[in-house]
């Protein structure tokens, strides 16, 4: 939903608004106030387009655009922080099962990551390469053994 709203924010002018007070004289104080009343309304009815009828309840108190956005961004930052935890228990959690095969649980493992990745967690290679012999069962363990005596920098391609 963030990023839905940001695209759409970003296809307007509204980044460009002044803030504070730059106008020396206040004719430009007045037209700058203005204006910026302007864009706020045309701004604030793009955000509310922009989101889905079932998340509006979160923002139907709020009068601002900066309002919407901060309240927005509060919800589902903490949202993605629980996702982030759920997923990362399940990767902590996954095994490789005897009666799948080797392809199939590579395929569970890589959308998992990615689903962790896309929820906003960083892992690097390394990360995803420890994480994923650590979900191999205990007749595997010759490989895990050989791969992390390997000298030189270990990569998914190399691993699988």
């Amino acid at each position: 939903v963030m990023h839905c709203v940001e695209t759409a924010a970003e296809t307007e002018p509204f980044w460009e608004i002044p803030e504070g007070d730059a106008a020396d004289k206040k004719a430009e104080k007045e037209l700058l106030k203005l204006k910026r009343v302007r864009q706020d309304k045309k701004c604030r009815s793009v955000l509310v387009e922009s989101i889905a009828d079932n998340y509006l309840e979160y923002v139907k108190d709020k009068k601002s655009p900066k309002e919407i956005w901060d309240g927005l961004h509060e919800v589902f930052e903490r949202k993605s922080i629980a996702n982030r935890f759920i997923l990362k228990r399940k990767l902590l959690s996954m095994r490789f099962r005897e009666d799948e095969r080797l392809e199939e649980h590579f395929l569970r493992f890589d959308k998992l990551v990615r689903e962790i990745k896309g929820a906003g967690a960083k892992m690097d290679d390394e990360d995803v390469i420890c994480h994923l012999m650590l979900t191999m069962p205990e007749s595997y363990d010759a490989i895990t053994t050989a791969m992390e005596a390997v000298t030189e920098k270990l990569t998914m391609d190399l691993v699988r």
